[in-house]
C-alpha cells in the first residue's frame, strides 16, 4: 500500500495474464509470442510450465497472482473483488492447495475469507523463511523481507519473485505507515540484491511486472 518512487530502470514488458516459461540455465521469462518463438528453439529443457495471471483487484488496484501448474494453483494477495479471483480459478480449471499473503495491509488480503471459504482451502500464514511451498511440480520458497510491513515476504520461484509491496517497478515500499522500518528495509532490499538472479522476473504488489537488474535494489537505498 503505497511506494516511493524512482524513474530508475522503468520497463512496462508484460501483460495482464501471461504464461511464464522457465528453462534450464535459462533464467530469463519474456512475454507472449516472443517467448513461445523463442522457446520453441531453445537448445535448453523445459524445467516446467506454470501460468501466471496478474489481477488487479480494489481501489488501489492491488495485484492478485494466480500461479497454475501441473493442475494446481495458489493465490498470492487476494486483496479484494473475490468474485473476479473465483471466477479466475475456476476459468484455469485447477485445483486451489492455498492462499499466501506477501503482507497483511488490507487491499493485500481483504478477499482472504471469500476466496478460501469457496475452495476450502488454508490461508497460509507465519511463514518462516526458507519454507518451501509446493504448486505442481514447481516451487516457492518464503524469503522474509520486513520494512514496508514487519510481516513482508517475497516469493521466489525458479526465475521470478512475487515482491509484494517491498519492491516495485519504480520504487520501493512506504516505511512511514505503522509497522514500517526504515533499518528493516535497507537490510532487506540488500538481502534481495544478494538473492535475486540478474533476468529474474519480479511480480510487485502494485503496477508493472520487471526485469530484475543487479544493482536495481541497492539504487532505492539512496529514498530511505
Amino acid at each position: 500500500m503505497g511506494c516511493k518512487i524512482s524513474n530508475a530502470y522503468s520497463a512496462s514488458i508484460f501483460c495482464d495474464a501471461h504464461i511464464c516459461l522457465l528453462a534450464n540455465c535459462f533464467r530469463a521469462a519474456v512475454a507472449g509470442a516472443a517467448s513461445q518463438k523463442m522457446l520453441a528453439s531453445t537448445r535448453f529443457a523445459i524445467l516446467f510450465f506454470m501460468k501466471i495471471e496478474k489481477i488487479v483487484v480494489g481501489m488501489l488496484r492491488a495485484n492478485c497472482y494466480l500461479l497454475v501448474d501441473g493442475g494446481e494453483a495458489a493465490v498470492i494477495d487476494p486483496g479484494d473483488e473475490p468474485r473476479k479471483i473465483i471466477d479466475a480459478i475456476e476459468k484455469s480449471g485447477a485445483k486451489l492447495k492455498f492462499i499466501a499473503n506477501t503482507h497483511r495491509h488490507f487491499d493485500h488480503i481483504g478477499a482472504n475469507a471469500a476466496v478460501a471459504e469457496k475452495f476450502g482451502v488454508e490461508v497460509l500464514a507465519n511463514l518462516n523463511d526458507g519454507d518451501i511451498l509446493a504448486i505442481g511440480k514447481s516451487k516457492l520458497k518464503v524469503v522474509k523481507t520486513p520494512g514496508h510491513t514487519p510481516d513482508g515476504v517475497c516469493f521466489f520461484g525458479d526465475g521470478f519473485v512475487v515482491s509484494g509491496d517491498t519492491l516495485f517497478e519504480d520504487g520501493i515500499g512506504r516505511t512511514d505507515l505503522e509497522g514500517g522500518s526504515d533499518e528493516q528495509m535497507t537490510a532487506s532490499l540488500k538481502k534481495l540484491d544478494a538473492l535475486i538472479p540478474d533476468s529474474a522476473i519480479i511480480y510487485p504488489g502494485h503496477g508493472n511486472a520487471f526485469t530484475y537488474k543487479k544493482g536495481i535494489a541497492l539504487e532505492y537505498l539512496k529514498w530511505i
